[in-house]
């Protein structure tokens, strides 16, 4: 059994395998063979150009999509709203899963003001919450705290 911490009712791995520099077959492989020894979470991230690779290595792997839990990221200049949607939207459709467990920005972004990630961050979670809107793809959203804060 893989430890967990329990955030927000969210039952995340202790864990992760970070994915940034891993491509191509390699990253697929390497996915694959981090499931197989027991990771469960997933760390990648739109600006890494491997969330496809990583699709591949959770499928080659076989492990039950509800066992492994996917963290990806929305790259900065996308964090507005609409562009954030579409990012949600372009992730699942590389990963090829029908959403993520949890949704952040990379960083806040310098060109997109901070009150409209906010919003629209606010408005994605109760999209979730509601399951209505043009966002269904995370069963978590959030900001990296220490990034507004440093």
């Amino acid at each position: 059994m893989t430890p967990t911490i329990n955030s927000n009712g969210a039952e995340i791995p202790a864990l992760g395998f970070g994915t940034w520099e891993l491509r191509g077959a390699t990253a697929a492989r390497a996915v694959e063979e981090a499931l197989d020894i027991g990771y469960r979470h997933l760390d990648t991230a739109s600006m890494y150009g491997n969330e496809a690779q990583v699709g591949e290595g959770i499928r080659a792997n076989g492990t039950r999509r509800d066992e492994i839990f996917i963290t990806t990221k929305v790259w900065p200049k996308d964090a507005g709203d609409g562009p954030f949607q579409r990012s949600a939207e372009a992730s699942c459709k590389r990963l090829k899963v029908d959403k993520v467990d949890l949704l952040l920005i990379h960083w806040p972004s310098a060109s997109v003001p901070l009150k409209e990630q906010i919003f629209t961050l606010c408005d994605a979670k109760n999209a979730i919450i509601q399951m209505a809107g043009p966002v269904k793809t995370c069963r978590r959203i959030s900001i990296a705290p220490h990034c507004l804060w440093s």
